[in-house]
């Protein structure tokens, strides 16, 4: 009996550092296999990184868009504002801020600049003043018009 044990476990030992599991630790099968697994992973997951990323700049840029450039109403009364036949007074733009950027406000002001403010107190809170720039000479048009906040303004004396 004692001997027909001892065979039986020689010849599992031998069937197992035999098999395949058992050279596949040895020659490295295993370890690639887990190691192409994880590049793979982290590949797919670079990849949905990128598109989410992609995705998140078109749509900010998609809503920088829409806040800035307006709609057809908007250019036809940007239109009118810049028809006008007389303005109410003039102001010198005394702080330009770094956030006047919305799409109904004055650009392209710098601090000194004369402009026409064609009606007082509109926008959120009543806290602008609708202005145009004014021409180079009397025959000159206005170049541009929009919102400009009260508190940057100063009334020209007349």
């Amino acid at each position: 009996g004692a001997i027909n044990n001892t065979s039986k476990r020689t010849q599992f030992r031998r069937g197992f550092s035999g098999s395949l599991w058992s050279s596949s630790w040895k020659d490295g099968t295993i370890e690639f296999a887990v190691g192409g697994l994880l590049i793979a992973t982290l590949a797919i997951d670079q990849a949905l990184q990128y598109q989410d990323r992609l995705e998140r700049k078109n749509v900010m840029n998609e809503i920088d868009n829409l806040t800035r450039v307006g709609s057809d109403d908007d250019v036809a009364e940007m239109e009118e504002w810049l028809n006008r036949e007389k303005p109410l007074f003039d102001c010198v733009v005394r702080t330009v801020p770094f956030s006047l950027d919305g799409y109904k406000c004055l650009k392209g002001v710098k601090v000194g600049d004369v402009v026409e403010v064609l009606e007082e107190q509109v926008g959120p809170g009543n806290m602008y003043n609708l202005c145009r720039t004014k021409g180079d000479s009397k025959s000159a048009k206005p170049i541009a018009a929009g919102w400009v906040p009260t508190k940057y303004l100063e009334k020209v004396p007349a």
